[in-house]
């Protein structure tokens, strides 16, 4: 650093250290970032008021040399930057209104100081036009050391797992608390004076803003609701993580249409451009032209790297990771208004938080056409083609599937790729209705198998309906409603059950029976027998069924046929696989009705 005289003026705007002299003879101090601690990013907002020379003297770290023993460590505990020619300590200067970087401190431009291994100086001399800026100071690699430290506490000492024979754990520690004692980044000009420049606190924000989600942390998610008056052109703004090997974001935004459940824009498949830092961090710009309507704005990230700890290189504006909206070119302010996102408390039906082996079923009845919100958060195979967790709707006279989760209508819900989120609107008449959610025996909420959804405490389904249309039935009321005599649904392994029912005179029934059925045979069927006479009056055969839906050997079977007055007793039987209790191939479309149901015919 240069010596000044004693007439040098020393004054602290805004958190920024600026020493100036009465003049302009020698060039002056503006900030100066020194010794940035282990896990340090650092940022200082600075006006200048008239274009200047600015003069840049930077002393970072390169994560190399006698470090590589410790980076050996930080690849076994899955961290650190996928491309270890990039500085681990370093500085950049950012335009507040573009957003956009002016200077760099990149390795290529930089040169060793003295005989160190790990310190690089940079050295350089920019034009900065009068504007607002932000300088940032990060150091990173060293907060992987320390976690590594951190977790070493916690085992055994004879247990040392963090050392061999090559190199020592806390020697590589202690080289680079020593090298942090020598990083610094100093901004001096002989162009401007005590007046030309005033510190402020950056915060990202951009006076043009109209919704804004910034510096979101792990494991969030965020969402705000908006209404276009009229059709018209939005700029999406987002910073996001994409690992370079992945085909699904880390982190993403996407627009729903909150009246047909659409997903109109998103950033969850697409890479983006490059946003400076760790190869993962990508940056949107997107024009989005919406039509009148009403809209939420998600974001959710996943369990690191983000703006509360990037574990690897910060993108070069890290205070907006998250997404911004923005007006297009033929946006008008009078057609734009926020309102609040649906309330997740307001469902009318709350299956939500649904663990391994659950299994949830609500009746319920739609006064008149309704409009249903739906939310429901499912786990899906790699392939695609079936679901493991999942929700669906059905028709509660006929059984018939009205909706359903599937690779059609679900989208990425963040985290591990089989998570998957449908969040829209389905519109269903009024009538009768049964809304199920199910899971298997693994990856759910409380006990994830790989990494957690954006909203984990909503897996499972919730449902809310507009107008108060919707009431909540039992059982008994649905079944008769329908007219149903008996049934012998969800049936399961090795089962063989029966229920008894009576007619007191001639009655047509109707018999819906699902079963499992291969070259002519059937292994899960059933029939009905008359208890006074012990003679089988129907039987589920296999040359009278149809493909039920799913895998080929899913059969199922609709009849109608006359019963006098009498007692009867409804019976089915299954054999050891593929049943409500676990499918071995592809489920059928009405999983639920996996049995058979008699009711009287309308």
């Amino acid at each position: 650093m240069k010596s000044w005289n004693i007439w040098a003026l020393a004054a602290f705007i805004g958190g920024i250290s600026i020493v100036l002299p009465p003049d302009r003879v020698w060039a002056a101090e503006l900030i100066a970032l020194d010794s940035p601690e282990i896990y340090e990013l650092t940022v200082r907002g600075f006006e200048i008021t008239h274009d200047a020379k600015v003069e840049i003297d930077a002393v970072g770290r390169w994560p190399r040399g006698s470090q590589r023993g410790l980076g050996d460590v930080f690849k076994r505990l899955g961290w650190g930057d996928e491309d270890d020619t990039r500085l681990s300590v370093y500085a950049w200067i950012l335009d507040s209104d573009s957003r956009e970087p002016v200077w760099l401190m990149d390795a290529e431009d930089t040169e060793r100081v003295g005989r160190s291994r790990t310190l690089r100086q940079a050295t350089a001399e920019v034009e900065l036009a009068a504007g607002r800026y932000e300088l940032y100071f990060y150091s990173g690699h060293a907060w992987q050391a320390k976690l590594v430290e951190e977790k070493a506490r916690d085992r055994d000492d004879d247990a040392r797992w963090y050392k061999n024979d090559d190199w020592d754990f806390d020697e590589a520690l202690d080289e680079i608390k020593e090298d942090l004692t020598k990083c610094h980044v100093r901004l001096s000009s002989d162009d401007l004076s005590r007046g030309d420049i005033h510190g402020f606190e950056p915060t990202g924000e951009r006076p043009d803003a109209l919704l804004r989600m910034a510096g979101v942390g792990n494991s969030e998610l965020r969402s705000q609701g908006f209404r276009m008056k009229e059709r018209g052109e939005l700029m999406a703004y987002a910073l996001v993580e994409h690992p370079v090997d992945d085909m699904d974001a880390a982190d993403f935004a996407w627009i729903v249409n909150l009246d047909s459940g659409e997903w109109v824009w998103d950033s969850s498949s697409r890479r983006g451009r490059y946003a400076g830092g760790s190869k993962k961090n990508r940056k949107f710009e997107s024009r989005v032209r919406l039509d009148e309507g009403r809209y939420v704005l998600h974001y959710g990230s996943d369990d690191s790297h983000s703006y509360a700890e990037f574990n690897s290189n910060p993108p070069y504006d890290p205070m907006n990771w998250g997404i911004t909206l923005l007006p297009g070119s033929d946006f008008k302010a009078s057609s734009f208004e926020l309102f609040d996102a649906p309330g997740r408390a307001d469902a009318d039906i709350d299956f939500s938080q649904a663990q391994d082996s659950e299994f949830f079923e609500q009746a319920f009845r739609l006064k008149g056409d309704a409009e249903l919100h739906v939310y429901a958060l499912g786990e899906m195979d790699s392939d695609g083609w079936q679901f493991y967790d999942y929700g669906w709707i059905a028709d509660a006279t006929t059984g018939e599937t009205v909706w359903e989760m599937d690779d059609r209508n679900c989208t990425p819900a963040g985290g591990a790729e089989k998570n998957r989120v449908f969040d829209g609107s389905v519109r269903l008449p009024a009538g009768d209705y049964i809304v199920f959610y199910v899971s298997d025996d693994s990856h759910s909420y409380g006990d994830w198998n790989s990494a957690a959804p954006f909203d984990p405490m909503a897996w499972g389904i919730r449902i809310a309906a507009t107008g108060g249309k919707l009431q909540l039935l039992d059982d008994s009321e649905v079944h008769r409603a329908n007219g149903v005599l008996a049934s012998l649904v969800r049936m399961r392994d090795h089962d063989r059950e029966n229920v008894r029912f009576e007619l007191e005179q001639d009655t047509r029934v109707e018999i819906y029976a699902l079963g499992e059925g291969t070259d002519g045979e059937m292994y899960d069927y059933g029939w009905i027998r008359n208890r006074d006479t012990g003679k089988t009056l129907w039987e589920m055969e296999y040359r009278a069924t149809e493909h039920g839906g799913g895998a080929r050997k899913n059969r199922a079977a609709r009849d109608s046929i006359e019963l006098p007055a009498g007692r009867y007793e409804l019976v089915y039987v299954t054999d050891g696989s593929h049943s409500f209790e676990g499918w071995n191939d592809r489920r059928p479309d009405d999983p639920m009705s996996w049995g058979i149901t008699v009711r009287r015919a309308k």
